[in-house]
């Protein structure tokens, strides 16, 4: 950033501009002047980054002369968005996936970015251990097994694995995550676990509430795989319209890190003993 002769700051933020006050007198939100820059341009960036994923993924649907809803659709199903687990408790939703007949001219690409659908936590965790489990998904149970009265032992059946994507795309995709972790404009080591490798993603979403017009509430949520090198638990952690902060960095995302760690030293699993080979957060 650069300062003009009239006392300006000039932020150039990608191709574009914006100029602010440079005093810290004048507060935005409680932050102070520079303190909104950094986060306005934050905040840009990731809006570019959502716009350049789906961009992305509908001209990688293109070029296999496929149409993108489709492709979505069918790999969401696969994931078992959009229909009950099988978790055998009554109440479960199916969550929100409508047919690619059914989008509106913006679905295609806001859907690359979680947006036009909705899931449940448990789906959620059963698509974190899906990426854990190499690309095979195995839907959640309950119940692993019983004892009748008469003393018999009976051992639930287990579900069949479907291959929703090749194990070197999960692991790609593991990386992905994980490299966020520690990425500095990332999370930064928020949600982590000291010894432990961990591959997460966050999201923040607006959410209606009943009674009321338009999108009033807040969905706070992160979702991750720990240890990311060799995985034994898939968490999701939901918050609904968080007191302290509203974005999941500072909410869901904490909290994911205690729940992780709690369960990590109750269940005994070992700390990872080899690096992480991580992908780059920007061109080199």
């Amino acid at each position: 950033s650069d300062e003009t002769q009239d006392g300006y700051k000039e932020i150039v933020i990608n191709s574009g501009k914006m100029t602010v006050k440079t005093t810290n007198i004048i507060r935005v939100n409680q932050l102070t002047a520079d303190e909104a820059v950094k986060t306005a341009k934050a905040d840009y960036e990731k809006i570019a980054a959502n716009v350049k994923a789906a961009d992305i993924a509908v001209q990688k649907a293109e070029a296999l002369e496929l149409e993108g809803e489709k492709v979505f659709n069918m790999i969401a199903k696969k994931l078992g968005f959009g229909e009950l687990t099988g978790i055998e408790l009554s109440g479960e939703s199916a969550g929100l996936l409508r047919p690619p007949s059914e989008w509106g001219g913006r679905d295609r690409y806001v859907s690359m970015f979680g947006q036009s659908y909705a899931v449940t936590p448990l789906q959620m965790a059963s698509m974190m251990a899906t990426i854990g489990n190499g690309g095979v998904r195995i839907s959640p149970r309950i119940v692993k097994s019983w004892t009748n009265a008469d003393g018999t032992f009976e051992e639930q059946k287990r579900p069949e694995p479907v291959q929703v994507m090749s194990a070197d795309t999960a692991k790609k995709v593991l990386t992905m995550m994980e490299s966020v972790v520690a990425d500095p404009n990332g999370t930064n080591g928020v949600g982590g676990v000291e010894g432990y490798r961990v591959g997460l993603k966050t999201g923040t979403a607006e959410i209606g509430v009943d009674g009321q017009s338009g999108l009033t509430g807040i969905a706070s949520t992160t979702a991750g795989i720990i240890p990311a090198d060799k995985p034994r638990l898939a968490i999701a952690v939901v918050i609904y319209n968080p007191k302290v902060a509203y974005l999941a960095a500072s909410s869901a995302l904490p909290l994911f890190g205690q729940v992780a760690e709690a369960a990590v030293k109750n269940l005994g699993i070992p700390a990872s003993a080899e690096p992480a080979v991580l992908y780059p957060s920007a061109p080199q």
